[in-house]
């Protein structure tokens, strides 16, 4: 995941005229990613995960 930094600075350098391409060239990343950042209006973030509760069963039954 980028930082909202990186995210900046994609959008400012398709605002200057450079290609998805390019892009990702300079700034060591994939094409996907270029492009999946540019189309969303804010920073991604992860969602918080939910735990989930892990039962220990014995490997013996008694």
């Amino acid at each position: 995941m980028l930082r909202k930094e990186q995210w900046m600075q994609i959008h400012v350098l398709k605002a200057q005229g450079l290609s998805r391409r390019e892009i990702a060239q300079r700034l060591g990343v994939s094409r996907n990613t270029v492009t999946r950042y540019l189309s969303a209006e804010d920073v991604p973030r992860y969602k918080q995960r939910v735990s989930t509760p892990v039962g220990i069963s014995p490997l013996w039954p008694e």
